[in-house]
């Protein structure tokens, strides 16, 4: 080992160990006898402000204190891997604390926990090319750790080892930085080896809307294999990404049948999606179709608290290939819509036996909802669809529930009554055993042409149970009597206006200034409660829920689901509890819904003790 070499090893191994000393230089003058300042009596200049000296008898360290004394310490003399660290060049065995704790264990037990992509050779700078090293680390099988930081890659991360990644959040971006106008490839592809795989708090940007790119030539052309994430293998959890600009879809959750083009319905299994937020995903195809996230072919997996902006959609099941899960609290705003495509749906659900709750879609573009003809045995509950260009929602499938549907001012930028506000689909076959519960058609902006309006002519059985389609010009146009549309008023069920309190949920804390109004309906023992504005004027010392009453209590517990619509347009939840007539109000992503200047909106459906 050279001079210098030492002087810098041994500099950062001490700053590292003693974090009372400053970052300094190594002094290389030794005292020979035990117990002397290096230097003393030997007509040596003074230890600078900057610099460790040591003595070699004992190993005791000096620096120079900001008052001009002397500091000492006996690292080496207490330690003795200490001094095998500065002898031999080895840290391994040498005991470190974090800053402002006491137990000391090895720098080699601390690095094997997680070690930091920065050990692999991941330039954080976003400079050098790091899709080998960023390669190597995720298939290391070890838990890896990134730090806010730019990560450029110019390929695929091909992952075919669980993974275990956690970013520092969207600060630690992975950009594809393939040249503009090549072929587009993922930017992630954990492949079905990788089973059991769980990555963390990262952002993707996959710049096609920069980059020019071509079609994909991987896995046989099929375009789902432009998405910038690939899920493929088993037991895959994503939490905490963000994903933008993809050339397809921002994330895509799809198993192909080795390198070919041929997808394996049913697979991957058992995935998990949390607290996704994509952004301006679709942007490279043509036509314009991707979406922030596309559920292909995978079966029994979950995705829970989506946000999508901008998007060509904002969430796919996609049609007949096997796809199905558990989908909940998913909110699009300003779907877009490619012209040359001529139709685009922040929902899409195209293939059957899957459960959504809680969905909105804001200011879309062309539609907010498209439930297809291929997705029968579905459930979906409590969907509000605000402000689209066209129809608000295209029912198509059978032998489904949709309950708590609210479209409001569908049709949004034409001339008022022009578009429906829910379309009976029966333009491809029969549309058999459609049950809505609780649609209401409101006219914020604007009213609807048809509340229901039945195209094609295909045979159409089922019922739209406690209808309110007072923001329709004509409630009903072309519904056959085998499709039965009830009134909510002929149930007994007129709308009755209140003044709702709003609270802070939180013992100690208070609202500054708030405001709200809703309407609600009876009908038997069910209550429909639609809040429409909770205005937090001054959130004063409330961090914490926000409570808002309803009219009468709750005999079980059911869900609230909502909106902000002024400042993020991120989605709420909530639950009004059994023996309670107060809603607790949250944001989904578990943050307070309590910031001045946010507006609330939403929708909570209960039954009476």
């Amino acid at each position: 080992m050279t001079r210098t070499q030492f002087a810098a090893r041994f500099a950062l191994l001490f700053a590292a160990a003693v974090p009372a000393a400053p970052a300094a230089a190594l002094d290389m003058r030794f005292s020979p006898n035990s117990g002397n300042l290096p230097g003393v009596g030997q007509g040596q200049a003074p230890i600078k402000d900057d610099t460790l000296a040591i003595n070699r008898a004992d190993g005791k360290l000096f620096w120079r204190r900001p008052d001009g004394t002397l500091g000492t310490s006996t690292l080496l003399n207490a330690l003795p891997s200490g001094r095998s660290a500065v002898e031999q060049g080895r840290a391994d065995d040498l005991l470190s604390a974090p800053s402002g704790l006491t137990i000391l264990r090895s720098l080699a037990a601390r690095f094997a926990e997680r070690p930091s992509v920065i050990d692999y050779g991941v330039d954080m700078t976003g400079v050098a090319d790091s899709t080998a090293a960023l390669t190597a680390a995720l298939n290391s099988g070890k838990p890896i750790s990134a730090p806010c930081g730019t990560i450029r890659v110019l390929s695929t991360v091909a992952v075919t080892t669980r993974p275990s990644f956690l970013g520092a959040g969207p600060c630690t971006s992975i950009k594809y930085d393939a040249p503009s106008g090549s072929a587009v490839k993922p930017v992630i592809d954990i492949q079905p080896a990788a089973a059991g795989g769980r990555l963390d708090n990262f952002s993707v940007d996959h710049q096609a809307n920069t980059k020019n790119f071509t079609p994909n030539t991987v896995y046989g052309g099929n375009i789902i294999a432009s998405s910038a994430i690939l899920v493929q293998a088993d037991d895959t959890a994503l939490n905490g990404v963000t994903v933008r600009n993809g050339y397809d879809n921002c994330i895509a959750v799809v198993q192909f049948a080795g390198n070919t083009a041929t997808a394996v319905p049913g697979s991957p299994k058992r995935y998990s999606i949390q607290g996704a937020r994509t952004n301006a995903c679709g942007v490279g195809s043509t036509p314009k179709a991707g979406a922030g996230i596309d559920v292909g072919t995978g079966s029994r997996g979950v995705v829970n608290d989506l946000v999508d902006v901008g998007s060509y959609g904002a969430f796919i099941l996609d049609v007949g290939a096997g796809g199905q899960g558990t989908f909940s609290n998913m909110v699009g705003i300003d779907t877009a819509l490619d012209p040359a495509l001529g139709y685009s749906y922040t929902f899409y659900i195209g293939s059957t036996d899957s459960t959504f709750t809680n969905l909105t879609s804001i200011g879309a573009k062309y539609s907010g909802l498209w439930h297809d003809g291929f997705a029968t045995n579905t459930t979906i509950n409590n969907v509000y669809i605000k402000a689209s260009a066209a129809v608000g929602a295209k029912l198509k499938a059978g032998a489904s529930t949709i309950s708590n549907l609210i479209v409001n001012s569908a049709g949004f930028g034409s001339a008022s009554g022009t578009v429906d506000a829910v379309e009976l689909d029966s333009t491809a076959g029969s549309l058999v055993g459609l049950t809505v519960v609780g649609l209401k058609v409101q006219d914020e902006f604007n009213k609807a042409r048809y509340g229901v309006n039945k195209l094609g002519s295909g045979v159409a059985t089922g019922s739209i149970i406690g209808a309110d389609l007072s923001g329709a010009v004509t409630a009903i146009n072309n519904v056959p009597g085998t499709f039965g549309v009830i009134d909510g008023q002929a149930l007994g069920g007129a709308w009755t206006a209140y003044t709702p309190t709003v609270s802070c949920a939180t013992g100690g804390q208070s609202l500054g200034s708030a405001t709200a109004s809703a309407t609600y309906r009876r009908v038997g023992k069910t209550v429909t409660v639609n809040f429409s504005t909770i205005s937090i004027a001054n959130a004063g010392t409330c961090a914490g829920a926000v409570n808002v009453n309803v009219p009468s209590t709750a005999a079980t517990r059911t869900a609230f689901v909502g909106a902000e619509t002024a400042v993020v347009g991120t989605a709420l939840a909530g639950a009004l509890y059994e023996g309670a007539n107060t809603v607790q109000i949250k944001r989904a992503d578990g943050n307070s819904p309590s910031v001045s200047g946010y507006v609330l909106t939403g929708t909570v459906q209960y039954e009476e003790p």
